[in-house]
């Protein structure tokens, strides 16, 4: 199934599939660089909330820097 909606339709797709067996091109037609990448930071593997919020906050600086400011979208 296509999703076109970029906003939610893919999270909704997902979620009415259980996760189970739900992938998301990076890649349009003929496109050989991705639109997008995941990055997974999971608080659990932080001593505490502060040290996780301070990683997420570096990495997303990072990225912006990397992408001449443009701004993740933050799942």
């Amino acid at each position: 199934m296509l999703v076109s909606d970029k906003d939610n339709g893919a999270l909704v797709y997902g979620q009415g599939a259980l996760w189970g067996d739900f992938k998301i091109s990076a890649f349009g037609a003929n496109q050989t660089n991705p639109d997008l990448i995941f990055i997974d930071i999971d608080a659990r593997d932080f001593c505490n909330l502060r040290a996780f919020k301070m990683a997420l906050t570096k990495t997303l600086n990072r990225i912006k820097q990397k992408l001449n400011g443009a701004h993740p979208t933050v799942i």
